[in-house]
């Protein structure tokens, strides 16, 4: 019985760990810290009141520098490391959020995956509310749920289903989503200019273009 107690035990702490996760995610990703759409898309309003796509919103981090006038310096090249801390930092909740779009346009054209995810998480459920109560059911003079059910049985059983799941229905699906989440959100990290983005909060939704100070990269001043 020591072993059944101790799988009862582990199971607990990662649904305490995994609670403890969730509450500090949810401390971080408010509705103040995402940014706005045009913010976050590159778009800026012209003194004629028509929104349209900065010019300066996407360059290239390795050397190359927004578009200036012919005679003026060319700015320093930007660093790679430096802006995608910056934009992963600034734009965070905005990138989880594009990865849950993902997630869930992916997720409805495998209707068959979501079922048996829904399956396994409804047995996984029925496993710690069964950890929790300890509730008892005695068929031929023994207790099912400290003998042929019992909790290291359980988990043995809820693991088996978990792997066979993962590996066989929901691995491609989930392998597609990551890819495509980590596609978009470094292409858009990697590309947006936070020069552009300082002169967007300063102008008040205006983008940079040739009134784009000079200089390095520095944090932007919103990043959580």
């Amino acid at each position: 019985m020591g072993s059944e107690d101790d799988s009862g035990d582990n199971a607990k702490r990662l649904l305490r760990q995994l609670t403890t996760i969730g509450e500090k995610l949810r401390a971080r990703l408010t509705l103040s810290t995402l940014r706005p759409l045009p913010l976050f898309l590159g778009f800026s309003s012209t003194d004629s009141g028509a929104v349209c796509l900065s010019p300066t919103a996407y360059t290239l981090p390795l050397g190359a520098a927004p578009p200036t006038p012919s005679k003026a310096p060319r700015a320093p090249p930007s660093s790679l490391s430096a802006r995608l801390a910056l934009n992963l930092n600034y734009f965070l909740t905005n990138y989880l959020l594009l990865s849950f779009l993902a997630l869930l346009i992916i997720s409805l054209t495998h209707p068959l995956v979501l079922f048996y995810c829904a399956g396994t998480g409804l047995l996984w459920y029925g496993h710690t509310a069964l950890l929790a109560s300890s509730p008892t059911l005695v068929v031929a003079g023994r207790d099912v749920f400290s003998s042929l059910l019992s909790p290291k049985r359980r988990t043995y059983i809820c693991s088996l289903v978990t792997l066979v799941v993962f590996l066989f229905y929901a691995l491609l699906p989930l392998v597609t989503v990551l890819s495509v989440s980590a596609g978009l959100c470094g292409a858009h990290a990697a590309l947006r200019d936070p020069r552009d983005i300082e002169a967007w909060e300063r102008g008040g939704g205006r983008g940079g273009g040739e009134e784009e100070e000079e200089g390095e990269e520095e944090p932007l001043k919103g990043a959580v």
